[in-house]
Formats: structure tokens, sequence, C-alpha cells
């Protein structure tokens, strides 16, 4: 920066002593220039008006004294002589000219807010469920548009962040702003500002604006983001809004089972509270609920579409509404007819049917009707769900294996258990594997998926070789030289059938704890019928289809997608399946642990980006100085001095 100081001591010691008992005599002017001494320029004025003061030596001439008198007369010497310089539009504009050039040396600034020398910023807004507290998004987004630079970029942080407008000028920003509404989602502070990272250049500056309240991310976390990035010359201010009411109480916690669902029901007040809760609008339950205490009510699983709300008494102990209300989606009480073919008398004593099939029908909502069919006698195919299983070859006639088929490929589903002479059917195409040859014995690698999570498999014997039709799955492989396929899902037109290469009476897999649970959740998946952890899901979570489809949002709108947001708590209906999404969050329904939040990452929560710092007025100052001396040139032009 060129400073004025190695000049002023050019000219000597006395001068600058003067400028030291200027700046002293008159400290205000420091408030107000970069270089207070060069005011000083300002004595350049006593030779100006002396030059002007200087007057050729007159020219002695007769005069009629008359002529002397009425020229005079009524006016003062003291006003002509004023009158003759204020007449001069030359003295005027020159004397304009040397006062701005002495005030442009000296640099003039004002002070601003900080915020007001922005350019590039980021603009990051929490949507989260805490931020429907009182009038907290209406804080945020006045706050935000005070923060605008001359570009930006606006981030919404929910249980992801989005990105809603980049490098925009601050008009499109006000109304990208404007156009915020809150989610029914947990917060996510950390991704956030890593997305902000992406969009900001360096001496850029990032602003997030929230209420402090993480329900996912630690909140040392987004301190040491924000440390990362003003050490890369990031400017990073946290914006802490803080509701009035802190007080709330709401369903926090739910586990939905296929009997029985519990819910969890937590008081954030430190005073007692009567919750009564509704199912489907039907007081179930009154908690008599003490302070900073939860309360678990068990109730049976209630079939289809539900709704779980809890009212509290006093609503000024209840500042958060989102967490009042809570879905539950789960399969209409049903049957399903299940034809087991076989030549096996005494397959209902076997694990298929006893630990699987009778466990069904007295574990869910799901009545199973079971038929046993011994070939060559085997009824009309009709059912929902056939199991071949221990069957005569010469007995299981090409017809029936056709009708299976063709019901499959309608919708229905198929169990095909190993056998020793299997291979010698002709399946038409519905066995999803090829024989290849025979192993005495290998070990079982699980292929991770979710209908074998947490299944120890052990080891099998004998093992059939065997190579897996295209667009089948593999849920289980023989560990051999070349792997083979043991357990194999595969799509038959609507429906599915599943080979089981297991033989139970000599492998481990059977006396897993977990084996009934594989085997509920595999009849499930081929009688299409959803698990209830699919169907049910927490808010910010993101649905994928395989195409695009009519889809029936919480509000009442219609949407075709293939992508469903649950941003919003509620009911999500699609032509086969309805999902539910709920909040279900501890953290984010207590709305009072923002002051947590700071107490934990110390001051960098509340700087607002208010402090006041200079701004140069330099280019305004030469902009006059130059249009005064344009003015000056044009004026002596026209007056026709050249």
């Amino acid at each position: 920066m060129v400073t004025l100081e190695p000049f002023i001591k050019d000219f000597g010691a006395p001068f600058v002593q003067i400028s030291n008992w200027f700046q002293s005599t008159f400290p205000g002017v420091s408030g107000h220039f970069m270089q207070p001494a060069a005011i000083l320029l300002l004595l350049m004025l006593i030779p100006f008006f002396m030059i002007y003061l200087i007057r050729p030596k007159p020219n002695k001439k007769m005069i009629p004294s008359l002529m002397f008198f009425f020229k005079d007369k009524g006016k003062s010497r003291l006003k002509s002589f004023l009158r003759k310089f204020i007449q001069d539009p030359l003295f005027l504009i020159q004397l304009i000219i040397i006062i701005l050039l002495a005030v442009t040396a000296a640099r003039p600034f004002i002070e601003v807010n900080e915020k007001s020398l922005l350019k590039d910023t980021v603009v990051v807004v929490d949507v989260s469920a805490s931020m429907q507290a009182e009038d907290l998004m209406s804080q945020a987004k006045n706050i935000a548009k005070d923060s605008l630079g001359s570009t930006n970029t606006i981030i919404l942080a929910g249980s992801y962040p989005e990105v809603v407008v980049e490098k925009v000028g601050k008009a499109e920003a006000r109304m990208a702003i404007e156009s915020i509404k809150t989610r029914d989602t947990k917060t996510d502070l950390f991704s956030a500002l890593i997305e902000a990272r992406n969009y900001v250049s360096k001496e850029g500056s990032v602003f997030l604006i929230s209420d402090m309240v993480d329900s996912v991310s630690n909140p040392e976390d987004f301190k040491n983001v924000k440390l990362n990035m003003e050490a890369q010359g990031i400017k990073v201010y946290f914006e802490k809004i803080t509701a009035k009411n802190t007080n709330n109480a709401g369903i926090v916690d739910m586990s939905i089972g296929d009997e029985t669902t519990s819910i969890s029901v937590r008081n954030f007040n430190n005073k007692d509270l009567t919750v009564r809760m509704k199912l489907n609008g039907e007081l179930i339950e009154t908690l008599n609920m003490a302070s900073l205490s939860t309360e678990k009510t068990v109730i049976q699983t209630p079939p289809g579409l539900s709704e779980i709300t809890i009212n509290v008494e006093d609503k000024e102990y209840d500042n958060l509404e989102v967490d009042n209300t809570a879905y539950i989606s789960a399969p209409e009480t049903s049957k399903a007819n299940v034809l087991i073919i076989t030549n096996n008398e005494n397959i209902d004593k076997s694990l298929t049917k006893y630990a699987v099939l009778d466990s069904i029908s007295q574990t869910t909502n799901l009545e199973l009707v079971i038929e046993t069919a011994y070939p060559p006698k085997i009824p009309e195919i009709v059912h929902d769900l056939i199991i071949i299983q221990d069957v005569e070859t010469e007995k299981f006639l090409p017809g029936k294996i056709k009708e299976i088929k063709e019901q499959v490929e309608q919708g229905a589903g198929a169990i095909i258990f190993v056998q020793d002479d299997l291979f010698q059917i002709d399946f038409q195409g519905l066995l999803p594997v090829q024989y290849k040859g025979k192993a005495d014995d290998a070990d079982i690698i699980k292929v991770e998926s979710p209908l074998t999570q947490d299944l120890d498999m052990g080891s099998a014997k004998p093992v059939y070789i065997v190579e897996a039709v295209q667009d089948s799955t593999p849920l289980a492989m023989a560990d051999l030289e070349e792997p083979s396929p043991l357990i194999v899902l595969a799509p038959l037109g609507e429906g599915r059938v599943l080979y089981y290469g297991l033989f139970d009476k000599t492998s481990d897999f059977r006396v897993d704890v977990r084996y009934p649970i594989f085997w509920k959740n595999v009849i499930n998946l081929l009688l299409q019928r959803q698990n209830l952890n699919v169907l049910n899901r927490q808010t910010g979570e993101i649905i994928n289809l395989p195409e695009k489809i009519d889809v029936k949002l919480p509000d009442n709108r219609q949407a075709k997608t293939n992508i469903i947001d649950l941003k919003t708590s509620g009911i999500y209906t699609t032509p086969k399946v309805s999902y539910s999404a709920n909040l279900l969050s501890e953290r984010e329904s207590d709305i009072g642990m923002s002051k947590e939040v700071e107490t934990e990452i110390g001051g960098i929560v509340g700087e607002t980006g208010e402090k006041k710092v200079p701004k140069e007025l330099l280019t305004a100052f030469l902009i006059a100085c130059i249009s005064a001396l344009m003015i000056e040139l044009l004026f002596v032009k026209y007056r026709g001095d050249f």
C-alpha cells in the first residue's frame, strides 16, 4: 500500500512535526481518513486565494463623481469583494478541485458492516424439522437476505444438502430464499458445510444460518470444517437463531413388528405432563409423564395405514408439531393359498411346514391356506405360492409343470427344493439353474443381501454343481474351485422362483436360529408382500423405483416419478404399495439442544459478520476530481481562453 509519509518526510522535520501536531490536535480526522496528514494539502488554498487577490496596478482616470456615487450606492466594499469571487465560476471550480485533491490524497473511508463488502457468498439455510418451532424460518430468511454478496449460492441443510441456486445475483438469490420451506427431516450441518466448500472460492464467505440443533453430525465435526475453510482464506460465519419457547414433547421412536408396535414418547420439559395418545383418532392411552422422561407404549400392529397422534394438555409445553404424529404402513389382513407338491407323506412334520409356514400364519396378519398334493394327482394350479419338494420324478406330469410356470408368470411364487433326481425333470424353463456336476461337500459362502443378513450358513453336503440362468440372483455359493450357486432367486414373468440347493438333513443351515426368519422373508418376497422395514421409513430417505409411476404425496398432490424423496412425514401411496415416513429423532425433537451445542463448540456460534470494517471512497473521489477537471476545461474552452 502506497503511503504519504515518505513523501512528507522529504520536506523536512518541520513539516512532519506539523503533521503530527495536526493529527494529535484533530484526532477525529483519523476516523474518516486513512492518510489524515494529507489534509494539510488544503494549505494550498492560501496561495490560491492570494493569486486571486492580486490585481494589476490601476491606471488613474478622470471619472465623474456623480457616476461613482451611483455605482457604489447601497453597496459595501465587503459585499463587492465577495461578489467578485462568487460570480467567477472558474474560481469556484478550481476551489472545488483543490479541496477534492486534498481529500482524495487523505483517502477517505466510511465504516460499514463486513457483510456489505462480500462478493462470492454461499448461504447455508437449515430447513430441518426443528426449524418449524415458532418463527425460526422467518428469522433465517431475513438473515439470509442480509448476508448476500454480489454472487451467491444457496444451499439447504436437511438430512442431506440441497443446492437451490448457484452463482446468482442478489435479486435471484432473494427470490430463492423466499421460496424456501422447511422439511420434516433431521439436520446434517456437517455435510452442508462440506457441500458449501465446493461452491466458494478463496477469500469468499460462507454463512450457516441454523438453530444449531444437529441431529446427525457431531458439533466438533462442523467446527473443524469451519476452521479448515478459514485456513484456506474463506470467511465462515455461524448465524445462530433461537426460539423463545424451547419446550417440547414428541414421538421419538417407533419399532414396528408383525405382531406388535412399540411407540416411545419423550417429555423434554422440566415439568410433569399429561399426554394422550390416539390411534386413528381413538384414545388408546393416557401417559402421566415425569419431567425429562420417556414412556413406551406397546400396541397390536394395526393392518393397513394407521396414524398415531399425541396431544399435550398445555400447548405451551409442546412447541413442535411435526413430532406429534407418526404413521404406520402394514399389509392388510389377507389370505394366501399355498400348494405343497410332494410324494413325502411325512411332509407335515418337516421344517418347511412347521418352522416356516405355520409360524408365518401365527405371527403375522397373513393367513396361509395350505394344501398338499401328491403327484400325479395335483389340483388346478391357482395358488399364490407353489412349493415342490421330495417328488417322484415319473409321477410329476409335464402338463402340471407347464401350469405352474404359467401361474408364476402371472405373479405367483415358486420354491423348488433340491433332491437327488431333481435334474431328471424337464421343468420347461421353470428351474433357474442348469446341472453341471456333483461334489461331496463344501463350505457355504453367503452373498450379502437383505435375505441373508446375519445368517450363519456353515457347510453343505452333498453339493450339486449348477450354473444359474441369466438375470438370476445367487444368495449363497458353494466354496469350490469354481464357486457354484446353492440358493438362487430368479424372476419369471410377473413372479419369482427360488431354487434351494441345500439338503436340510445334512447341512448346517437348518440349525441356525435365523433359519425360520430367512424362510419368512423369502415367502413374503415371493408373495410380493413388502417387509415392514421397507414400508416404514424415516423422513429424509430416498426410495428409488425401477420406473416412473404415479405417487400420491402426503399433501394429496400427485407426482409421476421414479424417485420418492421423503421430505415430509406422512403416507406416500403407489399403485402397489404405500410407504410411511416419520421423523422419529430424539435429537431433532430436542429443540432446546442448541444451548448445549453452543457450549460444545464455543465462541464460533454467534459470529454474525456484523463487525464494522473500513470501506474506502477513493474511487468515488477520483471520479469527482476527474469530472471537476473536465468541467474546468469545458468552461475555459467555452469562455474562449483557447
